[in-house]
C-alpha cells in the first residue's frame, strides 16, 4: 500500500518565490555585455581588374548573442595584391591572393581576397615583347609601358574586359626574338608582326592562342622549324609565315586547321615532302609554298581543296607527274608549278578549270603534246609552258582563249606550222614561240594582234617572209625572227622604218640583194658611175639609183644602169637576185666580158646590154635562155670558148 502523497500547496509556492527575490536583492545586478565573437562579411571576394574595390564589414556579438558596437582594425597580408581602408574597403593593385584581417579587443577574423586581372597578364606579355624587341627604337611606340589603358597603346586593341584582341606592329622596326609570353594573350584574335627584323624561332607557345584568327609573321628573319603546336589554333583563318629563313618540314598538324583560308609559307628554306594532310583544309582559298626546297610529288589530296583559288608551288624541287585530280579544283584561278622537275604529260583534266586565269608549268621536264583541252580555259590570261620537252603541233584550239594576254611556249620541241587561229587572240600582248622546231611560214593573221607588244619567232625552221601585216602592230615593242632557215623581214621603206622603232633582230629580205649589188658596184667601177645615189647606204634598195623593188619584201625586181659609166665586168653573183625580172646595162661602152652563165637561173622578161662590150656565151643552154626572154637587145657578139682558167673561175 502506497504511503501518503506529498504536494506543494499555495503557501509553499509563495515562500519559494519570496526567497528567490531576497536572493536577487542581495547581489550587484545583471553582468555588463562583453564582445565574445568577431566575423568578417563576406568571407571571400575575387577582384577581376586592377583598381577594382570591394567593401567588407565586421559583425561583433556579446556573451548574450547581441550585437556589440565597436570600430575594428583592418590589415592586408599582401599590400602588393590589395590595400584596405580604415572603413574596410579593399582595392586591387596586383594579381595574386591574400588575407584580410579584422581585429577588435583581442578578437580577430579573416577573409580571403583574390585579384585575377587577366589584363595585367596581357600587359606583362606586351611589356615582354617591348623589352625583347628593342622597343625604345621602334618607329612608333605611343603610350607603351605607360599607365594608359592598353587600348591606347600603339597597335593594340582590346575587348570590353580590357583583354588584348589585336596586336598590329607591322613595319615598326622590331628586332630581336618573339617572347614566349605572347602565348598568354588568351583573347588575342589577330597578331601582325610582319615586315620587321625579328630573328630566332617561332615560340611554340603561340599555339596556346585558342582564339587566334590571323597570324602574320611574314617578311622577317625568323629561323628554325614551324612549330607543330600551331596546328592547335582551331580558329585560325590566316597563317602568313612567308619571306623568312624557316627550315625543316611542313608539319602535318597544319592539316588540322579546319577554318584556315590562307597559308603562306613561300620564300623560306623548307624541305621535305608536301604533307597530304593539307588536303584536309576544306576552307583553304590560297596555298603559297613557292620558292622553297620542297621535294617529292604533288599530293593528289590537294584535289580535295574545293575552295582553293590560288596554288603556288613553283621554284621547288618537286618531282613526279602532275596529278589529274587538280582538275577538280573548280574555283582555282591561279596554278603555279613552274621551275620544278615535274615529268609526264600535261593532264588534259586541267581543261576543266573554268575559272583559271594563270597556268604556269614552265621550267619542268614535261613531255607529250599541248592538250587541246586547254583551249576550253575561257578565262585564261597567262599560259606559260616554256622550257619543257613538249612535242607535237600547237593545237589551233589555243586560238579560242579570247582573254589570253601572255603565251609562252619557247624552248620546247614543238613542230608543225604556227596555227593561224592564234591571230584571234585579240588581247594577246606577248607571244614567245622561239627555240622550237616550227616550220612553214608565219601566218599573216598575226597582224590582227593589235595589242601585241613582244613577238619572238627566232631559232625555228620557219621560211618565207615575215608578213608585212605585222607592220601594222602599233603597240609592238620587240620582235625577233633570226635563226630561221629561210625567214626574212620585208625590206620595204615602211617595214624598215617600223622595225627601226623596235628592239628587233633578224635578217631583212633585201639584205642578200644588197650584198649582190655591192659586188656589182665594186666590179663595175661604181666609184666612177655617172649616178650612184643611195648605193651602199643602209635602208631600202628602192632608194638606190636605178633599182626597183617589189612592194612586199623589198627585193630587187628591176635594175636599170644604162648609160651610167659602168666599166669592168658583170659579177656572177647577179644570179642570186632571185626576184630580178628586168636588167638594163646598155650604153656602157667600158663594160665588157662575158654575160655570167649563172644568169640562166633568173626568170628575166627584159634584158638589154647593147652598146657594151659584153659577149654572149655559146653554150646551148644559155642560148635557149636568151631566146626565152620577151625583150632582149644585146651585142650579137659570141664569147670565145672558155679557157681552163675561165672554167675554174
Amino acid at each position: 500500500m502506497l504511503g501518503p502523497r506529498r504536494t506543494f500547496g499555495a503557501f509553499q509556492w509563495h515562500a519559494l518565490l519570496l526567497l528567490a527575490a531576497l536572493a536577487l536583492s542581495c547581489g550587484d545586478g545583471p553582468a555588463a555585455p562583453e564582445p565574445v565573437s568577431l566575423t568578417v562579411i563576406p568571407s571571400s571576394v575575387t577582384l577581376a581588374s586592377i583598381g577594382e574595390t570591394a567593401p567588407f564589414s565586421a559583425s561583433i556579438t556579446d556573451q548574450h548573442g547581441a550585437a556589440f558596437a565597436g570600430q575594428v582594425e583592418w590589415r592586408t597580408s599582401h599590400p602588393a595584391v590589395f590595400t584596405v581602408t580604415t572603413g574596410g574597403v579593399v582595392k586591387a593593385v596586383g594579381n595574386g591572393s591574400g588575407t584580410l584581417t579584422a581585429s577588435f579587443q583581442g578578437l580577430t577574423a579573416t577573409a580571403s581576397v583574390i585579384v585575377a586581372d587577366a589584363g595585367l597578364d596581357d600587359k606583362k606579355a606586351l611589356t615582354a615583347l617591348y623589352e625583347a624587341t628593342d622597343g625604345p627604337n621602334w618607329n612608333v611606340k605611343d603610350n607603351w609601358l605607360t599607365a594608359a589603358p592598353l587600348e591606347n597603346w600603339y597597335g593594340v586593341q582590346t575587348d570590353d574586359q580590357g583583354r588584348v584582341t589585336l596586336l598590329n606592329l607591322v613595319s615598326n622596326a622590331l628586332t630581336g626574338e618573339i617572347p614566349p609570353e605572347l602565348g598568354n594573350l588568351a583573347n588575342l584574335d589577330s597578331l601582325y608582326l610582319g615586315d620587321n627584323r625579328l630573328t630566332g624561332e617561332i615560340p611554340p607557345e603561340l599555339g596556346n592562342l585558342a582564339n587566334l584568327g590571323s597570324l602574320s609573321l611574314a617578311d622577317n628573319r625568323l629561323t628554325g622549324e614551324i612549330p607543330p603546336e600551331l596546328g592547335n589554333l582551331a580558329n585560325l583563318e590566316w597563317l602568313h609565315l612567308d619571306d623568312n629563313d624557316l627550315t625543316g618540314e611542313i608539319p602535318p598538324e597544319l592539316g588540322n586547321l579546319a577554318n584556315l583560308q590562307e597559308l603562306w609559307l613561300n620564300r623560306n628554306d623548307l624541305t621535305g615532302e608536301l604533307p597530304p594532310e593539307l588536303g584536309n583544309l576544306a576552307n583553304l582559298e590560297r596555298l603559297d609554298l613557292w620558292n622553297n626546297a620542297l621535294t617529292g610529288e604533288v599530293p593528289p589530296e590537294l584535289g580535295n581543296l574545293v575552295n582553293l583559288e590560288w596554288l603556288g608551288l613553283e621554284r621547288n624541287d618537286l618531282t613526279g607527274e602532275l596529278p589529274p585530280e587538280l582538275g577538280n579544283l573548280a574555283n582555282l584561278g591561279s596554278l603555279f608549278l613552274g621551275d620544278n622537275r615535274l615529268t609526264g604529260e600535261v593532264p588534259p583534266e586541267l581543261g576543266n578549270l573554268a575559272n583559271l586565269v594563270d597556268l604556269w608549268l614552265y621550267g619542268n621536264d614535261l613531255t607529250g603534246e599541248v592538250p587541246p583541252e586547254l583551249g576550253d580555259l575561257v578565262n585564261l590570261e597567262w599560259l606559260r609552258l616554256e622550257r619543257n620537252d613538249l612535242t607535237g603541233e600547237l593545237p589551233p584550239e589555243l586560238g579560242s582563249l579570247a582573254n589570253l594576254w601572255w603565251l609562252e611556249l619557247y624552248s620546247n620541241a614543238l613542230t608543225g606550222e604556227i596555227p593561224p587561229e592564234l591571230g584571234n587572240l585579240a588581247n594577246l600582248e606577248e607571244l614567245w614561240l622561239n627555240e622550237n622546231d616550227l616550220t612553214g611560214e608565219v601566218p599573216p593573221e598575226l597582224g590582227n594582234l593589235a595589242n601585241l607588244q613582244w613577238l619572238h619567232l627566232q631559232n625555228n625552221d620557219l621560211t618565207g617572209e615575215v608578213p608585212p601585216e605585222l607592220g601594222n602592230l602599233a603597240n609592238l615593242k620587240q620582235m625577233f625572227w633570226f635563226g630561221n632557215a629561210g625567214l626574212c623581214a620585208p625590206g620595204t621603206r615602211q617595214f624598215i622604218d617600223f622595225a627601226a622603232g623596235l628592239n628587233a633582230a633578224g635578217p631583212f629580205c633585201h639584205e642578200a640583194d644588197a650584198a649582190v649589188l655591192g659586188v656589182l658596184y665594186e666590179t663595175a667601177g661604181g666609184s666612177s658611175w655617172t649616178a650612184s645615189d643611195g648605193w651602199l647606204q643602209p635602208g631600202p634598195l628602192s632608194d638606190w639609183h636605178g633599182v626597183e623593188t617589189d612592194t612586199v619584201a623589198g627585193r630587187v625586181v628591176a635594175l636599170d644602169l644604162s648609160g651610167n659609166g659602168l666599166s669592168g665586168a658583170l659579177p656572177g653573183s647577179l644570179s642570186s637576185l632571185k626576184a630580178l625580172r628586168e636588167l638594163r646595162v646598155h650604153d656602157n661602152s667600158e663594160l665588157g666580158g662575158r654575160l655570167p652563165l649563172g644568169m640562166t637561173a633568173l626568170a628575166l622578161r627584159a634584158l638589154r646590154y647593147d652598146g657594151t662590150g659584153l659577149c654572149t656565151p655559146a653554150e646551148p643552154p644559155f642560148r635557149n635562155w636568151l631566146r626565152s626572154i620577151a625583150s632582149h637587145a644585146g651585142t650579137a657578139v659570141e664569147c670565145p670558148p672558155l679557157t681552163d682558167r675561165d672554167v675554174l673561175e
